[in-house]
């Protein structure tokens, strides 16, 4: 564990900490925070303080944790949150969503912010924590952008040996909103995670909460299949529930 501040003479934070992984980590818990995106950050206080009665090895931001990224006074509030302040020494995971790009369409802002490898769109990356294999996947605007992303998550994925392996993306392969854009994520990705040994999907974007049931090919199957995951939303937008019966979910609310 390591203290540090950050600032100049005579203008210093106050001192924080972040523990880096143990090795040989078997074990990692963890969170998720679906789209913020919200001037409001009451619902978001009130998780922080769920989060800080227990410990987590990493959190996972799905994207959209602000509404315009050229706001920074939005930034700092989230930041307040879900960093130092907030949160404290648990390492934050960020997806870029579409509104990561709003106001900043090569994405500087959220590239300083959250320091990811990759910040473009459709970009992607994967970590790992203890025995979980971690891909994430921006959100894009291309089916070009998707089938890239896809064709690298299976050349990736099956490289590794770790014992679950996730998928964060901002948006949803399975979605329940019909205006959301996601139908060319629903063409290209299911097969990608399928061929890629993807356990679990977590994504964002519709503003709803709910999983499927395990799914290969579109269809049921218990033995075999993935289950994905909507992350819910962290602010008050809502978006109506269209495509419900489409998909198999087995909650949604």
């Amino acid at each position: 564990t390591y203290e540090y501040q950050v600032g100049s003479e005579g203008a210093y934070s106050d001192v924080a900490e972040f523990t880096t992984d143990k090795a040989g980590r078997k074990n990692s818990r963890f969170f998720l925070i679906g789209d913020i995106q919200d001037p409001n950050k009451k619902n978001l206080e009130s998780i922080v303080n769920i989060l800080n009665k227990d410990k987590y090895d990493f959190g996972v931001q799905i994207g959209d944790a602000i509404d315009n990224a050229a706001d920074l006074g939005d930034w700092k509030e989230v930041g307040d949150l879900l960093g130092a302040k907030g949160v404290g020494s648990v390492d934050m995971i960020n997806v870029m969503g579409n509104h990561e790009y709003y106001g900043d369409a090569n994405a500087d802002i959220a590239a300083a912010m959250y320091n990811n490898p990759k910040t473009r769109e459709g970009g992607y990356y994967s970590i790992r924590y203890g025995n979980i294999y971690i891909a994430t996947i921006n959100f894009a605007t291309t089916k070009g952008q998707i089938r890239e992303a896809a064709d690298w998550l299976v050349k990736d994925a099956v490289k590794s040996n770790a014992t679950w392996k996730i998928l964060c993306t901002h948006q949803p392969p399975y979605f329940t909103n019909s205006t959301g854009g996601n139908d060319v994520v629903n063409e290209l990705l299911p097969d990608a995670v399928e061929k890629a040994g993807i356990d679990v999907v977590f994504s964002g974007h519709d503003h709803t909460a709910g999983r499927t049931m395990p799914l290969k090919g579109g269809k049921v199957d218990e033995e075999h299949g993935i289950v994905y995951y909507l992350c819910g939303a962290a602010g008050s937008k809502r978006y109506p529930i269209t495509t419900g019966d489409k998909f198999n979910f087995k909650e949604l609310f």
